[in-house]
């Protein structure tokens, strides 16, 4: 469905992000939405929007099941906690500017004297990116998904930004993505960083066979860097990857509840190949099956995809722009503008109009012909959007 609560106020969103019991918005003006709803709807009916009262103005965000962490304008990172219960208890009307119930904290430690531009949130931490392309780390750390090092155990939190080192120290992130318990990471040479829980393979880092499922590690504590190479030959490429090994690179990468989304593009052709790896009871890996758990495996119907240039007169491949993961769907958004969806669907997570899931991508033809930019998806909810314009929901 589409969403026109923020157009409605005369808002255009620029982000979009989802709690368990709640979804958030950022828009151009740099104000911060809110709406009550579980698992992140956000359809017409439910409370909301209201307008978040922030002592600065808003540049992205996102979300932990039951937090916020808002990047501001000034590039300071603050974090909204218990947003849950707040939101799910409010009375006021829809538009309306509402202060927080505990003040927004603004995250110190080794975040105070940098300059943040991105964040990614998961089931109970976040990562940091800052303007040098270093990351941070926030929040829980039962599994290492802070990628800190030392002996990760239940109960562990890190209260405020930690700068995460290791194979990621001096090295320039792109873009980070948060799962469950797991972290990924995407540097601007194109290499792929994960760490964190690996109980499902998810980490894209262990081959499936069964002497690594009976002796490897099911879980890393710092950032491990995943051979490209084994991905692709794994995914059944083998002789693309050993043709000129050098030619692929890692475009972006999606953590979900616990299983992994990679896009790699060879340079030379401009093709995109899409593998999964990790949890696939639900079909969420998009290889055909419904796996328990896998190594990485390649994406059905979504690689060797072309359409017409018109200005090139020629085919041309169609690319992956957008990936997002949630606790057990996935989600792509192709150069085409097409959003391809598959795993569970028992909440109508993936948008086709019904609750029928699948194990291979299918289409969103209800947003067929939108100009669409970015992809989202939390535990049961997707939604994409074109930023500056108005979004579209697709739970439900």
């Amino acid at each position: 469905m589409e969403l026109t609560a923020l157009a409605a106020h005369g808002a255009e969103t620029k982000a979009v992000a989802f709690g368990a019991r709640f979804a958030a918005a950022t828009d151009t003006k740099g104000q911060l939405w809110l709406w009550a709803g579980a698992e992140g709807s956000m359809r017409p009916e439910a409370p909301g929007p209201w307008r978040v009262k922030l002592p600065e103005y808003a540049a992205s965000v996102a979300a932990t099941h039951d937090g916020l962490v808002v990047v501001t304008m000034r590039g300071r990172a603050l974090m909204l906690e218990g947003v849950g219960e707040w939101v799910c208890a409010l009375d006021a009307a829809a538009g309306a500017l509402v202060t927080p119930a505990s003040p927004p904290r603004a995250l110190g430690g080794d975040a105070a004297r940098r300059r943040i531009v991105g964040v990614s949130g998961g089931g109970d931490h976040a990562l940091l990116l800052d303007s040098n392309g270093a990351v941070l780390a926030v929040g829980a750390n039962d599994r290492g998904q802070l990628g800190l090092g030392g002996e990760p155990g239940e109960g562990q939190r890190v209260a405020e930004p930690r700068l995460v080192g290791g194979a990621l120290a001096g090295r320039k992130v792109a873009a980070a993505s948060c799962g469950e318990r797991h972290s990924l990471c995407v540097t601007e040479d194109g290499k792929l960083f994960a760490f964190g829980d690996d109980k499902w393979l998810q980490l894209g880092l262990r081959d499936g066979s069964v002497s690594s499922l009976k002796t490897g590690l099911e879980l890393r504590a710092e950032p491990t860097e995943v051979d490209v190479i084994s991905v692709l030959k794994s995914a059944g490429h083998v002789s693309e990857a050993s043709r000129d090994p050098q030619r692929w690179r890692v475009l972006f990468a999606a953590a979900g509840g616990a299983h992994s989304l990679i896009a790699l593009r060879d340079t030379r052709s401009d093709i995109t190949c899409l593998v999964s790896c990790g949890h696939g009871r639900w079909g969420q890996l998009g290889d055909g099956l419904f796996r328990h758990i896998s190594a990485p495996r390649e994406v059905k119907g979504v690689s060797g995809r072309e359409e017409w240039d018109e200005n090139a007169q020629k085919r041309v491949p169609i690319s992956v722009r957008g990936l997002a993961a949630g606790s057990e769907h996935s989600a792509a958004l192709l150069s085409s503008g097409d959003v391809m969806v598959w795993g569970h669907n028992g909440l109508s997570q993936q948008g086709t109009g019904n609750r029928v899931g699948n194990s291979a991508p299918t289409r969103v033809r209800a947003l067929t012909g939108i100009p669409l930019s970015r992809l989202s998806c939390a535990r049961n909810s997707c939604a994409a959007w074109a930023e500056s314009w108005t979004a579209a929901q697709l739970q439900r």
